[in-house]
């Protein structure tokens, strides 16, 4: 079994690894066997850990009134326009400018404004100084970290945000195996001028107009969302005959929920299908 993290692709010609690492398990002539072939995210959120039989949290959604989602759709469905997150330098560079992505042509945007909130831009991409020059085009940066990072040395206004030990919350163990749902109960209270992104949204919200609060957070607080959160999942596993105590109790017991093994996923391989049917299963 050969496995592969993730961040060997980040310099030039990266995504050639990836392709190496699958020739070389086809000349070993082992994808689709049991502990052989290759797999990408072992190390990674449970990755190789068989999915579960779960109840599983959704997340908060950028649709107004569109309640809570199990993917990341703010990511998509209420975007103008969008481009994979490594071409941020060529977009800032290349305003206007048409570029490939999926079969399809499309248009890099002018940026005159970013709010970076998640993710580290400075990390992520394979030449720095390049991205630095980029960086100084928009006219204003918005950072929300917690933590003085590269991002937030390159940002024109830093907003402190709060870390998991300062506000509740709640998380599956495992992006891929869904094993246990987790109570992330706040540690400490928030530190100096740190704030919740939620708390930050909804006033910014109210700020763009009058009323806008009270639209983001649907009437909802913090505790409000997480219990929500919670009874979907709780809806979602009672259909997989998983018992789940009320949202109440389960807050107050602060103990994890393990999810229920299922035998027929922990037997799974990675393309066995392809390797009976080649044909039928490219």
């Amino acid at each position: 079994m050969l496995m592969s993290g993730w961040g060997i692709q980040r310099q030039q010609y990266g995504e050639q690894r990836h392709w190496m690492l699958v020739t070389l398990a086809s000349m070993l002539g082992q994808i689709g066997l049991p502990g052989g072939g290759f797999g990408l995210s072992y190390h990674y959120s449970n990755g190789g850990n068989p999915t579960r039989d779960a109840g599983v949290l959704p997340a908060i959604s950028a649709s107004i009134g569109g309640g809570s989602s199990a993917g990341n759709d703010w990511a998509v469905s209420g975007a103008v326009n969008s481009f994979p997150v490594a071409r941020i330098v060529e977009a800032l560079e290349n305003p206007g400018a048409k570029y490939q992505h999926n079969g399809h042509e499309l248009t890099f945007p002018d940026i005159k404004m970013i709010w970076w909130a998640g993710g580290a831009p400075f990390t992520h991409h394979q030449d720095t100084n390049r991205l630095i020059t980029a960086w100084q085009k928009p006219e204003l940066i918005v950072i929300s970290e917690p933590y003085w990072t590269a991002a937030a040395k390159h940002a024109d206004i830093v907003l402190p945000i709060t870390t998991s030990f300062e506000r509740n919350d709640m998380t599956m163990t495992g992006d891929y195996s869904n094993q246990h749902l987790v109570p992330m109960k706040q540690v400490v209270p928030a530190q100096f001028e740190a704030r919740n992104d939620f708390d930050v949204f909804a006033d910014m919200s109210e700020m763009l107009r009058p009323g806008g609060r009270d639209v983001f957070t649907e009437g909802k607080d913090e505790m409000g969302w997480l219990k929500g959160f919670y009874d979907e999942a709780q809806k979602a596993a009672r259909s997989s005959r998983i018992r789940m105590p009320q949202f109440n109790k389960f807050w107050k017991d602060n103990e994890l929920i393990e999810m229920k093994f299922n035998k027929k996923n922990a037997e799974f391989v990675r393309h066995a299908a392809f390797r009976t049917d080649p044909v039928m299963n490219r």
